[in-house]
């Protein structure tokens, strides 16, 4: 699993959680955006976004649905209820369709998929 965040903090965090939880050989936690994690063609089964809606669109824009396997799952989450028509707009146009809405309170996940090839 690859864990990239632009925030040493958060990568720190990542990696100490992933020793707290016996994961830590399963977990790769780096400092870095979604261009050098997609740099040399790396895409994911599953791939799971919980930031800000504004980011999540700004990372559709910089290709986070081309991060994604065909028949893979992106998760977009941390979206406030009233932001998500515009992260459900990106995420469908940056190839992903989104399949499930999931709430809690005034917090939205989007569950998406994109298309078998």
């Amino acid at each position: 699993m690859l864990a990239v965040d632009i925030d040493p903090l958060a990568v720190r965090t990542t990696q100490e959680n992933a020793v707290h939880n016996g994961v830590a050989d399963r977990v790769a936690a780096q400092q870095g955006s979604l261009d050098a994690a997609l740099a040399g063609g790396q895409r994911f089964d599953l791939a799971l976004v919980n930031i800000l809606a504004k980011v999540i669109i700004a990372l559709c824009d910089q290709g986070l649905g081309a991060a994604v396997r065909p028949g893979g799952v992106l998760i977009a989450a941390g979206i406030i209820e009233e932001q998500a028509d515009a992260v459900r707009a990106a995420l469908e146009a940056a190839g992903l369709t989104v399949v499930e809405t999931r709430t809690a309170a005034d917090w939205v996940a989007l569950v998406c998929r994109r298309a078998a090839e």
